[in-house]
């Protein structure tokens, strides 16, 4: 990735605590936000929606029931950048898919190696 003045901003939509604090962890080039509920998500997205870079979207937060489908229509509605389905069920992520998101990632111990990815394909 290219240097850059100031890290670039992403917003992971995940309940599971552990998961964000892993990615934190190695996601050192960028700023993470972290949404653990869908309100969180949309109070973090309307203020700071000009800086996000990325977003990674969970289908089930938080819960087994995939409650961030209308957050992903709503968002798409406003966010061209690039939006991660990343969800263990693949029928969950095909559904984030439809309503907006541009990539999937279908497991998450890998996300971070696929923000990065999508990240240094946007500066090149």
């Amino acid at each position: 990735m290219k240097k850059r003045m100031t890290k670039p901003i992403i917003l992971i939509v995940e309940d599971d605590k552990y998961l964000q604090k892993f990615w934190k962890k190695l996601l050192k080039e960028v700023r993470v936000l972290s949404a653990y509920t869908v309100k969180q998500a949309e109070i973090l997205f309307s203020s700071n929606r000009d800086k996000i870079e990325l977003i990674a979207m969970d289908a089930c937060v938080p819960g087994d029931a995939p409650t961030t489908l209308p957050l992903t229509r709503e968002i798409r509605k406003v966010f061209k950048k690039p939006m991660v389905a990343m969800s263990s069920s693949s029928d969950y992520r095909k559904e984030l898919l439809r309503a907006g998101c541009s990539h999937e990632c279908p497991n998450k111990v890998f996300l971070t190696q696929e923000i990065i990815k999508i990240l240094k394909k946007g500066v090149e």
